[in-house]
């Protein structure tokens, strides 16, 4: 199987949720690992898939997560299925993330082979988050992933290895506009564990408070769990960290 790249977008109400930000994300992201990125092949396929989605239009409760592939050899293929919202938990998996240039590591063509290995363990979490070669906390394999403590957010910087998705520059915006301190740092597995508070932001899943982070294949910390003891999840977005 060739190496590829991925995005996952949400349709609702036969709309796919800030496509001309992904469209421009994802175009960049092939031009930054060397893909063929075609245009005019991305944009039939999205037509394609809206075409399908028309019958349910008028749904209000119909969620499509939408998986878009990019692969090395140019071509572009899609997977959908309907959004299942899962408890607020999250593994986290340790050694999946693989280093391309001395500050940038490429996940994304480990996904299948993560997700084929673990399956079983996926259907109980909202996502995986990966850690790197140094004990960093990067993102998950569809979200980004910030931690808070006395009122400030921090959220891993792109050098850990991950991408700043649409939904996290989004947040970080709205925090700051709020007043609150957003710091992109170096985040340690051995830290994680003084937080109060976890959040992940995906375009699928919009911003969504952790309760609970269970480690898998993490050789220092083999079995262990955290419960964010302040999560409040009944809080709205624009509320999130007061």
């Amino acid at each position: 199987m060739n190496d590829f790249i991925f995005d996952t977008l949400l349709i609702k109400n036969g709309q796919i949720k800030d496509l001309f930000i992904h469209k421009k994300n994802f175009k960049e992201n092939a031009k930054w690992i060397g893909y063929d990125f075609k245009e005019e092949m991305y944009d039939s396929l999205l037509r394609e898939v809206i075409k399908s989605e028309i019958e349910h239009k008028k749904d209000p409760m119909r969620e499509v997560k939408l998986n878009i592939f990019l692969f090395e050899d140019g071509r572009i293929e899609y997977k959908k299925k309907l959004y299942e919202k899962n408890i607020n938990r999250c593994l986290l998996f340790d050694g999946y993330i693989k280093r391309i240039s001395a500050k940038r590591y490429l996940k994304d063509n480990i996904y299948i082979d993560l997700y084929k290995k673990n399956k079983r363990y996926f259907k109980d979490f909202l996502d995986v988050i990966l850690v790197n070669e140094k004990s960093e906390v990067c993102e998950g394999l569809t979200s980004n992933i910030f931690f808070m403590k006395d009122n400030v957010f921090y959220t891993p910087e792109v050098s850990c290895g991950l991408y700043d998705g649409v939904t996290k520059e989004r947040f970080i915006k709205d925090m700051e506009d709020s007043n609150f301190d957003v710091r992109r740092c170096s985040i340690l597995l051995k830290d994680i564990f003084s937080f109060e508070r976890c959040l992940i932001t995906s375009s699928l899943k919009g911003i969504i408070e952790v309760e609970e982070i269970l480690f898998k294949n993490v050789s220092d910390f083999k079995d262990r769990f955290i419960v964010f003891k302040k999560c409040n999840r009944t809080l709205p977005v624009e509320d999130a960290g007061k």
